[in-house]
């Protein structure tokens, strides 16, 4: 569980952080200050936040392609990470994403470094096919699965598994959007 130190509520923390967080299984401890991050309000307005108190013996999996990264997709992750101590990606194979009819920028071996060397992110997995999510919640032990709200519904079969979350999107950000801009 993250202590801090701050000074008043509502102002700035102090620059002595002292932050103890540990992740069960992970045999370790890390002293880190939280993590701070530019939410976005459905405004537009950006408001940097610090990370929120996180559960840390609550398990998270996500899932998505994650090609051409973008605001959208860190809150999302930021938002899911905040939710428990550990948090899984679930990354689409570049066949999977053949089969859901998505094209991606980057091969999945690209994407992957990418996912990984966000500092919020435990664990990277692949995903390969839609039945899997039922599998990796199991294997995983996974105590939340996190989604977009674009997906609403459809996940909600495995709710006998673990809680199912639907987020809502970053408004007026999209990879669809981002890749009609660049190409």
């Amino acid at each position: 569980q993250w202590r801090q130190n701050t000074s008043h509520a509502g102002q700035k923390p102090r620059a002595d952080w002292k932050n103890v967080l540990q992740i069960p299984g992970a045999g370790r401890k890390s002293r880190k200050p939280p993590t701070p991050f530019v939410g976005y309000k459905p405004n537009g307005k950006s408001q940097v936040i610090l990370c929120p108190q996180v559960t840390i013996n609550k398990r998270v999996i996500t899932y998505g392609s994650y090609d051409v990264l973008h605001r959208g997709h860190i809150n999302l992750l930021h938002r899911a990470k905040a939710l428990g101590g550990y948090l899984i990606v679930g990354l689409s194979s570049d066949r999977f994403n053949q089969i859901k009819q998505k094209r991606t920028f980057y091969p999945l071996a690209d994407r992957r470094l990418i996912i990984e060397s966000l500092r919020f992110v435990d664990e990277v997995i692949i995903e390969d096919s839609w039945e899997q999510k039922a599998t990796d919640v199991v294997k995983h032990q996974i105590d939340i699965l996190v989604m977009g709200d674009d997906w609403a519904g459809k996940f909600d079969h495995l709710k006998n598994l673990c809680e199912v979350l639907y987020l809502p999107r970053t408004p007026s950000i999209s990879s669809t959007m981002v890749k009609a801009e660049l190409f």
